[in-house]
């Protein structure tokens, strides 16, 4: 493929927000945006939350991605796969906590 038809081989964009740009960086990306910031954002409140210790950081950062995962799916910028991975590691992190105390 030649640098012009990778380079005209998505539509030129219209973006005049957060929810456009996300919409086509999720195109250009074959729907991986999202996911992976989910994800990044799911490691980065894990560390922040990791001075309370294992279970709290997994169930602190688990609750809030899976906040932020059912906003994202509403939304359509988000495939159901993650939303149901976010969910079991949620229910996951309520068996780790109740198991705490």
């Amino acid at each position: 493929m030649a640098f012009n038809e990778t380079w005209t081989a998505y539509p030129v964009p219209n973006i005049t927000g957060l929810y456009d740009t996300m919409t086509y960086a999720n195109t250009v990306t074959s729907n991986m945006f999202s996911s992976g910031l989910v994800l990044t954002i799911f490691a980065i409140l894990f560390m922040v939350f990791k001075r309370y210790g294992d279970e709290v950081a997994f169930g602190a950062a688990s609750f809030i991605t899976f906040t932020l995962s059912s906003i994202l799916w509403g939304i359509g910028l988000v495939d159901e796969k993650l939303l149901i991975m976010m969910a079991i590691m949620a229910g996951a992190s309520i068996i780790l906590m109740w198991r705490r105390h």
